[in-house]
């Protein structure tokens, strides 16, 4: 499945999950990484972009008593 929703997009057609998500109403982006290794989510409908920020992984979210 992975290798036909590559070639599909290859072909410069929609993903079979970005398809079925279409047929649904449900809204996708894609995910892109630039040359320094940032990444970001692309919306193909607005042509609007967003940063991805992701905690490193040696770090660990704790919550503070209260």
């Amino acid at each position: 499945m992975v290798t036909i929703s590559n070639l599909r997009r290859y072909e410069g057609k929609t993903t079979l999950a970005e398809e079925i998500a279409k047929e649904l109403g449900i809204k996708t982006y894609r995910l892109y990484q630039d040359s320094k290794g940032k990444k970001f989510l692309f919306d193909e409908e607005t042509g609007k972009t967003t940063r991805v920020r992701e905690v490193p992984k040696h770090l660990k979210i704790i919550k503070g008593r209260r």
